[in-house]
């Protein structure tokens, strides 16, 4: 069956399942971890191209840039500096590609800052990126029917128009693991301000899925193969046997 056919009970197991994974094998976490360092490496370094009206470079303005990107580096996560609750700008592109490989995708949008915060973060601009966990997609069953027109529709949490274009998303308004939410406390946030970061890899797939719902099979026989050899190997080495001549 189609990718958008397989339940949300399933997609949500495969995302525990494969956070288990991470947490409990070496390998698994290496192959996260590299993946992630050959992506992002350093993280995003972009170049301005300015020129000037004749064609040539301008090179102040080049530099003006490059020193607002690396002036971002640090207090661009909206939670607060590195050490105080944030990461590095490279830190929170690792992850949420790691989320998006073990949860299926990644929510993120940009907020404002009032003058103090942005004091506190240290940036030279007032905005600053919310990276939101996929699993705050609102149930449809939370999502308060009055507030959205005839023609839309919502499929785990996502606001389509009649065309099947996303217009929306509903979000939870209680973090992931911070108590429970009451039934209808959503927010509806734009796609304008707010993006989906995830692995499309069938047509019309509204969601993604957890890259290593096909390895954790594997995986798993992999590590029960080698505990049974190890158990193996441990018991072989507690034999003893002996002989003696017959008289």
């Amino acid at each position: 069956y189609k990718e958008n056919e397989v339940t949300q009970t399933k997609v949500d197991r495969l995302a525990a399942d494969s956070w288990d994974a991470f947490r409990d094998d070496p390998s698994i976490k290496k192959i996260c971890r590299n993946l992630s360092s050959k992506v992002i490496g350093q993280g995003m370094q972009p170049e301005s191209q300015a020129t000037h009206p004749d064609g040539t470079p301008h090179v102040e303005f080049r530099a003006r840039a490059k020193q607002l990107w690396s002036e971002l580096q640090t207090g661009f996560d909206s939670r607060g500096l590195p050490g105080r609750g944030g990461q590095t700008m490279a830190g929170l592109q690792k992850l949420a590609l790691r989320a998006a490989m073990l949860s299926g995708g990644t929510l993120y949008r940009f907020r404002n800052l009032t003058p103090e915060k942005q004091a506190a973060h240290d940036l030279p601009i007032p905005i600053a990126v919310q990276v939101v966990d996929i699993c705050r997609l609102a149930d449809d069953s939370d999502i308060p029917r009055a507030e959205i027109p005839d023609s839309h529709t919502t499929f785990r949490g996502i606001e389509f128009d009649a065309d099947g274009l996303r217009v929306a998303h509903w979000v939870n308004n209680t973090p992931v693991g911070a108590g429970t939410a009451a039934r209808g406390d959503v927010t509806r946030v734009p796609v304008e301000k707010m993006g989906h970061l995830y692995l499309e890899e069938d047509i019309d797939q509204a969601t993604g899925t957890p890259w290593l719902a096909s390895a954790i099979l594997r995986a798993r026989r992999t590590g029960d193969l080698e505990f049974n050899v190890l158990t193996a190997t441990a018991m072989a080495a507690c034999v003893v046997g002996s002989y003696r001549k017959p008289t």
